[in-house]
């Protein structure tokens, strides 16, 4: 499935095989009963699905991850045996299949559209990146650029826009070969203090990795989109619940995205079937009715701890609006596993006397349910999370060590700008020096991020500058702290030229670290940022502060 496109049928069969196990129950003449769409499964489960993996998009995929592979490893064998064999001098994105294509060689192609629309090149060196035929400025609609006419014969990698022996952009240069737009977008882009290698960036990933996972999402988003009554309730919420039994929440699942089978839904798609109520047989055996409404499940809710009671003259509750608001409601979350336990109760009970002619004990369904609530604990909505152990917790500005400085830097945004805030403090409290950035006309989408990125390169620059030897760095942003502090961090792709030059100039430092504080703390770096959004202006303070 991982090395070429597979047949329809493959996929057939499969989806076969899904549904024969899902739906196993069948009517008299053998047929499975079909009570919901099969592609309403394939959604991911915060729209209401159960996030199972459709085969084609799995496919689709795996696929592009041997293409992804054929595209970040130039020097592996099959790589070459299959440029040799098929590219030539030819572009892959540009090179149109031919009748003589092996089905590997067929799928690697077909997967170009797949890969096409977030793929773009993090420019390094320059070397490798193709000008004119590669993606790479993230700023610009399919990440290219045409330049003016004449463009083309004068430079051709994107080295050659780099001033001589420098990883700096040639301005002049750039703005006589492009276009004003695609100009300012080629110098928005930050190139690294080091001189590192161009790498292929997957942008559907904030830390551009490519991941057959991320493929898939983005496949399946894709495809139309339907919203429907079961969509108000927060799906994402209620698969964190925790303290719920797996047969109980997949039951509630089937039960608010329409697929148990009440007598009413039964009778819709079978003949002779009595649509009343097995509890009360007096009226029509809705959801709402049997889990609610119904003259047995008003005593079991009264009865129950909820002590759920209205008056039977009064507009009789929905029970999906009851569900979403003790879902939303934190402190109702162990009304909600005790309310889900109690719907599974009565539908047991109301098989028990369909199936095996039993009589409804609600004292028995009470105590069933309070019993399963209490089985599987009493945790509430879990958690992902967790606040770094290196957090100082102090809500007020501490001075550094004697022989150390301390730098505070903050970032802040506003519409289209970003702007960053410095400070730099001795051990005394004094302020050695103070700084703020402002850029009135950035382009990336994670302003807030690379706002604080950038104040954090300026502190360190700014430090390197009064030639200190140890250097605290405190911000309030945690994100951008633990990346500092840990090697392993993922670092989102569009700071990672910002993070190599603040590790790269760290080095220079006899003693370095980097700690979070909260804003109470930081208050001073907060304001200078504030203050050049204000201004929309840069300033440097020595030895002072504004």
């Amino acid at each position: 499935m991982g090395v070429y496109k597979l047949p329809k049928t493959i996929f057939q069969q499969l989806n076969t095989i899904y549904r024969r196990f899902w739906w196993n129950h069948t009517d008299d003449n053998g047929k499975k009963l079909v009570l919901r769409a099969w592609d309403e499964f394939y959604k991911p489960k915060e729209e209401g699905g159960l996030g199972i993996r459709k085969p084609e998009l799995v496919n689709k995929a795996l696929t592009a991850k041997l293409t992804w592979r054929f595209l970040t490893n130039p020097d592996a064998i099959w790589v070459q045996l299959l440029k040799a064999k098929y590219l030539n001098s030819n572009q892959f994105w540009e090179v149109k299949k031919n009748t003589t294509s092996s089905c590997v060689w067929a799928s690697l192609l077909e997967s170009r559209d797949v890969l096409k629309p977030s793929t773009c090149w993090s420019v390094g060196n320059g070397t490798d990146i193709h000008i004119w035929k590669d993606p790479w400025v993230p700023f610009l609609p399919g990440y290219r650029v045409q330049g003016y006419g004449t463009a083309r014969s004068q430079v051709l990698m994107v080295s050659d826009l780099f001033l001589p022996n420098c990883n700096q952009w040639n301005i002049e240069l750039i703005r006589s070969l492009f276009p004003p737009t695609e100009a300012e977008a080629i110098l928005q882009i930050r190139l690294s203090l080091a001189n590192t290698k161009d790498k292929l960036l997957w942008n559907c990933c904030k830390s551009g990795e490519f991941s057959s996972k991320s493929v898939y999402k983005a496949l399946a988003t894709a495809g139309p989109s339907t919203s429907s009554r079961q969509g108000r309730l927060n799906w994402k919420r209620f698969w964190k619940i925790k303290g719920l039994s797996p047969r109980v929440q997949m039951f509630v699942w089937r039960l608010f995205t329409g697929a148990i089978a009440t007598n009413e839904a039964l009778a819709m798609r079978l003949p002779n079937i009595d649509p009343s109520c097995s509890l009360c047989h007096s009226h029509m055996e809705s959801t709402d009715h049997l889990f609610l409404s119904c003259e047995v499940s008003k005593r079991i809710w009264f009865g129950s701890p909820i002590g759920l009671h209205y008056q039977s003259s009064a507009t009789t509750p929905i029970l999906l609006d009851l569900f979403v608001h003790w879902l939303e409601a934190k402190e109702d979350a162990d009304i909600f596993k005790l309310a889900c336990n109690i719907i599974w109760q009565i539908w047991k009970a109301r098989n028990q006397v369909i199936f095996e002619k039993k009589v409804v004990n609600i004292q028995v369904i009470i105590t069933s349910a309070q019993a399963m609530f209490n089985e599987h604990g009493y945790c509430t909505l879990s958690n992902s999370y967790s606040i770094s152990p290196k957090a100082n917790s102090h809500q007020r500005w501490i001075p550094p060590p004697v022989g150390s400085i301390k730098v505070n830097f903050d970032g802040a945004t506003k519409d289209n700008t970003i702007a960053a805030g410095i400070v730099i403090r001795n051990s005394e409290g004094s302020v050695l020096a103070c700084q703020n950035f402002y850029d009135g006309n950035h382009m990336g989408e994670d302003k807030a991020l690379e706002a604080e990125a950038r104040a954090c390169l300026k502190g360190i620059e700014l430090a390197k500058y009064l030639s200190s030897n140890s250097i605290i760095l405190e911000g309030d942003s945690l994100i951008l702290v633990n990346i500092l502090s840990d090697d392993s961090a993922t670092i989102p792709w569009r700071i990672h030229s910002i993070i190599s030059d603040c590790k790269l100039l760290s080095s220079f430092f006899n003693s370095f670290s980097a700690s979070y504080v909260p804003r109470r703390a930081n208050c001073v770096a907060h304001s200078l940022a504030k203050l050049a959004i204000s201004s929309k202006n840069c300033n440097s303070w020595m030895n002072s502060s504004p």
